[in-house]
């Protein structure tokens, strides 16, 4: 089964920025730049967990190849090192290196080989993602106490199950904008007190209000795309 959600490539024309919102995801991320026609040494990079909207910086004559992990997995970054040199992606044109098929193909094998996710992480993440009140309910739908379920994915993840809870409902009820007459309709929906309870975690996890956000069709998209809240592992 593969740990890859998405694969995805971005090409820059200038410099500049983006704003990313948090997905729970962590993405390996192959760069590479071009100067004075002469292409520089590919970068390769593992993307953080956000905690919240993150501004990230382009650069013109880049070229960005992306890999999105399934949420909670875990990398063998040793294995990672030693598998980089036997990828030589120091070619490039305006096509964009995510055309060669065979590449990614065997990019996407290589981290299929170096990533991994135990099966009681991928299940209360599934949990914690579904449709429940707080996090109490999660653990006990799992069959454990809070404190272990906040001591297994800080220590699989780093994140506590608070994170991936909060995380999973403000993206939810971010994607539902679109889809209702009303943002109370949303915050009930989703069990937020009322509709500034979910203001205010609409400004913690993504900087924004929720009509700023609704009106901005470039995020919108984002919550489209995959990430932890809406995808079956």
């Amino acid at each position: 089964m593969s740990h890859i959600t998405d694969v995805w490539s971005a090409h820059s024309h200038s410099n500049g920025s983006i704003l990313i919102l948090p997905d729970g995801c962590r993405d390996l991320i192959i760069k590479t730049h071009q100067a004075d026609h002469q292409t520089k040494p590919s970068l390769w990079f593992v993307s953080p967990l956000f905690e919240h909207t993150q501004a990230v910086q382009t650069q013109a004559s880049t070229h960005s190849l992306g890999f999105r992990l399934k949420p909670g997995m875990q990398i063998e970054q040793e294995k990672l090192v030693k598998y980089m040199p036997l990828f030589k992606l120091d070619s490039y044109d305006d096509k964009a290196i995510s055309h060669d098929k065979k590449n990614i193909s065997q990019l996407e094998d290589m981290l299929n080989e170096v990533t991994s996710i135990k099966p009681c992480v991928e299940e209360a993440l599934t949990s914690l993602a579904s449709n429940l009140t707080n996090v109490t309910q999660a653990a006990k739908q799992l069959g454990m106490s809070t404190r272990s379920l906040q001591r297994m994915l800080i220590k699989e993840t780093d994140k506590s199950p608070s994170y991936w809870f909060q995380l999973a409902r403000a993206r939810k009820a971010a994607k539902h904008l679109s889809q209702t007459s009303t943002m109370a309709d949303t915050a009930d929906l989703y069990g937020y007190s009322d509709q500034s309870h979910m203001c205010r975690e609409f400004q913690r996890w993504f900087k924004l209000s929720p009509t700023q956000l609704l009106n901005n069709p470039m995020l919108m998209a984002q919550l489209d795309s995959t990430g932890y809240g809406f995808d079956p592992f």
